[in-house]
């Protein structure tokens, strides 16, 4: 006979979080919670019969609550994610945003594509204590870490040694970046599905629990790395969108956007293009999808011997610029 997987805990758990919501006192037990996305199966939507409010519950991992709960709750402040109704150790819960995931199309629409700058630009503004961090050594041995934790097996799934993709990236790459970067507040996993749209393109932040204080080049290389990997454009947004991206993005940061202010933020971005490439291949393999994480984890040596080509020649440097890393390696695989 068959085997019971019993109750799910995770959505037991969803309809527990109806007794934090006050609207609802006296009416949890009638809850309904179903699941609603999301790699972890932690988030559910959460309605309730004759009630016309919707909610969405996280459950939350042990120790994340404290951290997760006062940055959303700091961030819903600012409208910038959906406002906080109730949270306990275990869940929170916030208020249902009626929406999806903005279009990939926002590279090609100039409104959009401000709008969107704009919003990260305010999320990276959240007030921080001051600070800077060491790169690349910090995120080299994170990276590291990582590939130490993956079950055996895993790393030799994609065709390369990671350990030594990473050496090679730090003998390519480690005196190009700034020896020390100023900290913002950053989403840590910044990409158009963690992202909604509501209405007349308002835009709201989710999944907050990667967030942390790294420099501002993670999220936007992540989210321009997206944009040309993960399923959505297909190719990586063109110049002329990152410039006006870029330019939109330091204007409301408070910093020059001169056309030369764009050009170090935007080449700085590139430089984080393999460091976040091999992250996200290293988590793709997590997430037993290494089919994805072949291609990209390939590129990621061919990427730091570009930046390396580019060196400070300026010639070699607009190169980057104008086609991105990404594209600019995949040309040298190509050819191999």
């Amino acid at each position: 006979g068959g085997v019971s997987s019993g109750p799910n805990p995770k959505l037991a758990c969803a309809r527990q979080a109806a007794a934090l919501i006050p609207a609802w006192d006296g009416l949890a037990s009638s809850a309904c919670a179903e699941p609603c996305g999301g790699s972890k199966g932690v988030v559910f939507k959460l309605s309730c019969p004759g009630q016309s409010d919707v909610y969405c519950v996280r459950i939350l991992q042990p120790g994340e609550s404290l951290m997760l709960v006062s940055m959303s709750r700091a961030l819903a402040a600012r409208g910038l994610c959906p406002d906080v109704v109730g949270s306990s150790s275990t869940a929170l819960v916030q208020r249902w945003i009626q929406g999806s995931a903005p279009s990939a199309f926002h590279w090609r629409d100039r409104d959009s594509l401000l709008r969107l700058a704009r919003f990260v630009a305010r999320l990276h503004s959240l007030p921080l204590e001051p600070g800077t961090a060491e790169a690349p050594k910090a995120r080299l041995a994170d990276l590291r870490g990582l590939v130490a934790g993956l079950p055996p097996g895993k790393a030799e799934s994609v065709g390369v040694n990671l350990y030594e993709v990473i050496s090679e990236l730090e003998s390519n790459c480690g005196s190009l970046l700034p020896s020390r970067h100023e900290l913002v507040f950053t989403h840590g996993d910044l990409h158009m599905g963690n992202l909604i749209e509501e209405g007349e393109g308002r835009l709201w932040a989710i999944d907050l629990e990667s967030a942390g204080s790294r420099p501002r080049t993670t999220d936007l290389a992540y989210l321009f790395l997206h944009m040309g990997t993960n399923h959505v454009l297909k190719a990586y947004p063109s110049w002329d969108s990152r410039q006006v991206f870029a330019a939109a993005y330091l204007q409301e940061c408070g910093k020059p956007d001169d056309t030369g202010a764009v050009a170090e933020l935007l080449y700085e971005v590139e430089l984080e293009w393999p460091f976040q490439a091999l992250w996200y291949g290293i988590i793709l393999i997590y997430l037993q999808t290494p089919h994805f994480a072949t291609s990209l984890l390939h590129s990621v040596p061919h990427a730091g011997r570009v930046l390396a080509w580019a060196g400070s020649d300026a010639e070699r440097r607009q190169q980057v610029l104008e086609r991105g890393v990404s594209a600019i390696a995949h040309d040298y695989m190509t050819d191999q």
